[in-house]
């Protein structure tokens, strides 16, 4: 029931999972309307205006177009080697 912010404030995705490493969140998995998945690092977990939760990006706009669509089987293949 998250969703995942902009720096800008604009609302970017829904929070579809959390990876977490050696017991410290390290990046968050969010889904969008560009469709697909999308990883990034874990910026800072705060409490909106309206009491849910909400997890704020360091990227605007712009800078969240770079980033490419996350493999959740590489991730997995990862955490077997």
């Amino acid at each position: 029931g998250s969703y995942a912010y902009l720096s800008d404030g604009m609302r970017y995705g829904y929070v579809s999972d959390i990876i977490a490493e050696n017991g410290v969140i390290s990046a968050i998995v969010a889904a969008n309307r560009r469709g697909g998945y999308y990883a990034f690092p874990y910026f800072y977990h705060g409490i909106s205006p309206m009491g849910s939760p909400q997890y704020n990006m360091p990227y605007n706009a712009t800078e969240i177009d770079a980033i490419g669509h996350f493999d959740y089987e590489q991730l997995q293949s990862w955490g077997t080697e």
